[in-house]
């Protein structure tokens, strides 16, 4: 079933105009280097700029909403999250709208040659949305 997702995850970056590789986006791709101060959570961060981030395509259970309860898996995700890209220098990549309602830019992120978005979702974080 995870692979299903990986698949509909590749297909929506396709789609836009991007190649996703192995776990990194090729040759030609535009991208921006930005460096991450805080996980807010599972799919969210904040850059040293001040910008706020939501990873394209994916969801992880919500742990900050303002209207909702911590769900069940949120804080796993957000640590995991953490893991991932707290305080290392990301690879974002625009997809077809470049912020979403609250105003947080929306990007694929790649880490150390690994594509966060996918990896959230074949590790059971996150589920492609």
């Amino acid at each position: 079933m995870q692979w299903l997702l990986l698949i509909a995850i590749g297909l929506v970056a396709l789609s836009t105009g991007y190649y996703v590789g192995i776990g990194r986006a090729s040759v030609g791709t535009m991208y921006e280097e930005a460096v991450v101060v805080r996980v807010i959570d599972g799919d969210t961060v904040e850059l040293a700029d001040g910008r706020r981030v939501r990873y394209i395509g994916i969801d992880t259970p919500e742990t900050v909403h303002p209207e909702e309860n911590v769900e069940c898996y949120g804080p796993e995700a957000s640590d995991r999250n953490r893991e991932l890209v707290e305080g290392k220098v990301v690879e974002m990549q625009a997809g077809i709208e470049d912020t979403d309602k609250y105003g947080r830019l929306l990007r694929y992120v790649h880490v150390d040659g690994r594509f966060v978005n996918a990896l959230l979702v074949s590790e059971g974080y996150a589920h492609a949305s």
